[in-house]
């Protein structure tokens, strides 16, 4: 893990960007309130971008400097130094030992753990009550966590397609930096446990023991961006581009006829596999349910101009997904569909991420920590800093068949402290406004952090020191007010080693000179 506590600079850690106070346009109509909705999911998907690249860039610089990983077929003996063919991603016994049996597939509908991805500390499991840190699993750039139609738990990392089996994770199809695969974006899970992926260079499949890479022109030479990809219960696989939806049937891509869904140009998102296994897509506010090439058919989840993004379904056919900034959308096998809505329903500011179980629970990853609604009137809310295991910023969430048992009590949110310096030019900035939350927004009608439900605030002294007390533990990005504009971070890069009752120091923040 990284420790963050050295000196931040612009450049180094998370970009600062300066957006304008628009505490005086607070006649805004409700589109326009809509349109800025929209333009903050998109910077915020730019900046989860910005934060993938930095972190690529820093794991690559780690595997440079170190820890060479073995070949993606192959693994050395613990005493021989002899290699033994790793097929299916199997790691071969080590010298006298005896090979792991693999873990029994999850039926749809039994109880099954939860697992959380925490940025920069690793996966935690939920099972039977208890939280547990998953040995060997990887801490950063974690894509997805799903379970397969073969009962298998998976995620998509950095290091390729995980197998979740209890509290450990093993890596079964290795992806290598500059290989066939590149980054890979997102993955489907086959029957039979081998996986399609997709990424900036193209589809990919692994047939237990290699990956094999098609280009993306296979897809279309104007094709420049995938994004998803699905296998639905044929074995087909369906796979969407910025623009359009495509179908491998056998050997053959093909491009999907949507012109009777899209009178205009269509922006997909991500694809999966819903209830008899069905293929569902959303684009441009749409949700489409695909069950041939030729039999499209639209389902409407919510109101006009909604942004649908997040779409997963559970082993059973549970659906869920984001419809708006603020809300989270459940749909059952019968087709009925409840909404959830941050403020309301749950305390949250920014929806991170959506899953579901067998039993009709949602999973929240919010800015404030994890909620979880239904399958009625229940709802369960842990805040950040109320359970040590996930202290820090949730990417991913992913629930096995009906779900764990929850834990009885969770303990009070426990605090610290955060303090740092303002720099400008070198010099401490004095008497500046400094405020802090999970996940600052450009849009604003106060400040960044105004309708976050964990804010604090402070003022730097003569020479650019701030604390601020009382602060639960967490990660949390920064804003700093410089005039009337104010400079943020995007991402969740400050405090997530903040211990109960200490004062942790994030160190120097460099602000970007102003234009001339």
């Amino acid at each position: 893990m990284q420790i963050r506590r050295i000196s931040l600079t612009l450049l180094a850690t998370a970009a600062l960007f300066t957006a304008c106070d628009k505490g005086a346009e607070t006649k805004d109509t409700k589109a326009d309130e809509k349109k800025a909705d929209v333009k903050a999911d998109e910077k915020k998907a730019d900046a989860k971008a910005e934060d993938v690249k930095a972190d690529e860039k820093k794991a690559a610089d780690e595997k440079q400097a170190g820890d060479t990983k073995a070949d993606d077929t192959k693994v050395e003996a613990a005493d021989g130094g002899e290699e033994a063919a790793a097929e299916g991603g199997e790691e071969a016994a080590a010298e006298g030992g005896e090979a792991e049996a693999p873990s029994a597939a999850l039926e749809p509908g039994k109880p099954g753990p939860a697992y959380f991805a925490v940025r920069d500390k690793g996966i935690v499991m939920l099972d039977a009550g208890q939280f547990t840190k998953v040995e060997g699993g990887p801490d950063k750039l974690v894509r997805e966590i799903s379970q397969g139609p073969d009962g298998g738990m998976y995620l998509l990392g950095f290091d390729g397609v995980v197998k979740l089996e209890g509290a450990k994770a093993k890596v079964v199809a290795a992806t290598r930096i500059g290989g066939d695969t590149g980054s890979l974006e997102d993955f489907a899970v086959t029957k039979d446990g081998k996986f399609w992926a997709v990424g900036y260079k193209g589809i990919s499949f692994w047939d237990g023991a290699a990956w094999k890479t098609e280009e993306k022109a296979v897809l279309g030479a104007d094709v420049t961006l995938i994004r998803g990809v699905a296998v639905d219960g044929q074995d087909r696989v369906w796979v969407t581009s910025a623009n359009a939806l495509h179908l491998r049937d056998g050997e053959t891509w093909t491009t999907v006829d949507i012109s009777k869904q899209f009178k205009r140009q269509a922006f997909f998102d991500g694809v999966a596999t819903g209830p008899e296994g069905i293929a569902y897509a959303i684009a441009s506010g749409t949700m489409l349910k695909i069950s041939a090439p030729d039999a499209l058919e639209t389902v409407k989840v919510a109101k006009q101009f909604a942004m649908l993004s997040d779409l997963g379904f559970s082993a059973a056919g549970v659906g869920g997904l984001k419809t708006s900034i603020d809300v989270v959308t459940r749909i059952m096998p019968d087709g009925s569909k409840t909404n959830y809505k941050a403020k309301k329903d749950f305390k949250a500011d920014r929806i991170e991420d959506v899953a579901t179980d067998d039993s009709g629970r949602v999973w929240i990853a919010t800015d404030a920590g994890v909620a979880i609604v239904g399958p009625a009137a229940e709802r369960v809310e842990w805040m950040s800093g109320s359970i040590d295991e996930l202290v820090g910023q949730i990417e991913v969430i992913g629930v096995a068949g009906a779900g764990p048992e929850l834990p009885g009590e969770v303990g009070p949110v426990k605090h610290g402290g955060l303090k740092g310096k303002v720099l400008r030019g070198g010099a401490g900035l004095a008497g500046t406004d400094v405020e802090i939350c999970p996940k600052p927004s450009s849009f604003f009608t106060k400040s960044p952090c105004a309708d976050s439900p964990t804010r604090r605030v402070s003022t730097t002294d003569a020479d650019g020191n701030f604390e601020m007390k009382e602060v639960p533990l967490g990660a949390y990005g920064l804003a700093v007010k410089v005039g009337n504009k104010w400079q943020l971070t995007y991402g969740s890069e400050y405090g997530a080693d903040m211990k109960e009752g200490q004062v942790y120091d994030i160190g120097s923040i460099s602000l970007k000179e102003e234009s001339k």
